[in-house]
Formats: C-alpha cells, sequence, structure tokens
C-alpha cells in the first residue's frame, strides 16, 4: 500500500500469501482442543495485526466500513468461500487491533463481498473501505 495523508486514506488492504489455516474452518475448528483452537485464532490475529500495523502506523481507525475479501487458489478442487469468510474472524479482529477499524459490530462494519479467483499461487486479500 502507498504512503498517504489522513485526510486521503479511504481504505486500506491487508494480502497474506496464503489461504487461512483449515483450522479456522468452523467445520474443522469446533472439534478442536480448547488450547489448539486459541492457539491457531490468536496466531492468524496477531499476523494481521503486525502486519497492519507496520502499514497504517498511528492513524486514525477508519470509524464506519466495509469489509470484502478475495481469495486466489491455484487449485480446480472446490473451495468454500462463506467458511474461508468465517476464518477471517481472527484477521479482522486483527486489524482491530492494530487499529486500522473501529469494530466488527455491525453498527461499523458490513460484509462487502468475498470471491475465490484462480491465479499462480494462495492468497487471502482483505479490504476495508470507509463506509459512506
Amino acid at each position: 500500500m502507498s504512503e498517504w495523508t489522513k485526510e486521503e486514506a479511504t481504505e486500506f488492504e491487508l494480502i497474506l500469501y496464503h489461504l487461512p489455516p483449515s483450522e479456522l474452518n468452523p467445520n474443522v475448528l469446533r472439534k478442536l482442543h480448547w488450547t489448539r483452537r486459541r492457539e491457531v485464532t490468536q496466531s492468524a490475529r496477531e499476523e494481521a495485526g503486525w502486519m497492519a500495523k507496520q502499514a497504517w502506523k498511528d492513524r486514525e481507525p477508519f470509524e464506519k466500513v466495509t469489509v470484502s475479501y478475495q481469495f486466489t487458489v491455484r487449485d480446480g478442487r472446490k473451495h468454500d468461500v462463506d467458511n474461508l469468510v468465517s476464518a477471517c474472524k481472527p484477521y479482522v479482529d486483527g486489524l482491530i487491533d492494530a487499529n486500522v477499524m473501529m469494530s466488527d459490530d455491525y453498527r461499523y462494519m458490513k460484509i462487502g463481498g468475498a470471491e475465490i479467483v484462480k491465479g499462480e499461487g494462495y492468497q487471502t486479500r482483505i479490504l476495508v473501505r470507509i463506509l459512506e
């Protein structure tokens, strides 16, 4: 993401060069022992938080946002888009920790959309835009 001034900031994009861990899939997550569930969730949250904090610096958080997701896969296997979005919850929490957005409460956040595209490698893109 390029540098911008506070007045210009209308969006923030987090790019992870992998899909969410399979353990964060809701179908798997509920079967995990609580210690493993906490470990995987905390790891994903910290990954997103540290990446976002480096790029966001000390800017003010967006108050009302739309969050959109794009998942890049390189294979023709079946991928469940709603499970991938659910698995991104710790990443969104990391964006809140990094002060990119205020909250994921319904009063502050809407889901914009989600798609899976085919590409060279695996990638998770989370786009946070100010809600007008």
